[in-house]
């Protein structure tokens, strides 16, 4: 009999192990995963975030696709960082605590943020000469809300 109750909570402790890793350890861990592809992001698209492009006439196809590429990767990051925020429901709170992790608030600004650098990657007529510096503004606060920053300067 005490075979049998061994074989059984080793069971219960698989199954219970199990249970954890997908509830609380796979989401969180898709989280940090989005947040990290985030700042290659930035990392990556710099050189078009800090220079949006103007649409003419006379520009170059290539050009004009890569921009457009970078402006789908910032769009598509922010709906993956809703996502993932989603997928961690009724413990996102918990998680923040936990691993310092940004607020709900913070998530919602930052993929506000990231679908308005990728409205702002092309421009046919600008809007104002302050582009650069409000791409750059915007970059910041994505990087500050994400706790990002604090990572950076590390480095």
């Amino acid at each position: 009999m005490t075979i049998f109750y061994g074989i059984l909570s080793g069971v219960i402790v698989f199954v219970l192990g199990r249970f954890i890793e997908k509830i609380f350890i796979e989401p969180i861990k898709e989280h940090r995963m989005v947040i990290a592809e985030i700042y290659d992001g930035l990392i990556y698209h710099a050189n078009k975030i800090s220079n949006p492009l103007e649409v003419t006439e006379s520009i170059n196809e290539d050009t004009l696709k890569d921009y457009n590429q970078a402006s789908k990767e910032l769009r598509r990051m922010s709906t993956k960082l809703r996502a993932a925020t989603y997928n961690l429901k009724g413990m996102y709170k918990l998680y923040s605590i936990l691993f310092n992790a940004p607020k709900l608030e913070q998530i919602s600004e930052v993929c506000g943020n990231l679908i308005g650098l990728s409205n702002r990657m092309t421009y046919k007529t600008r809007v104002s000469g302050r582009d650069i510096e409000d791409n750059y503004k915007k970059k910041e606060l994505i990087m500050k809300k994400l706790k990002l920053d604090k990572f950076d300067k590390k480095l």
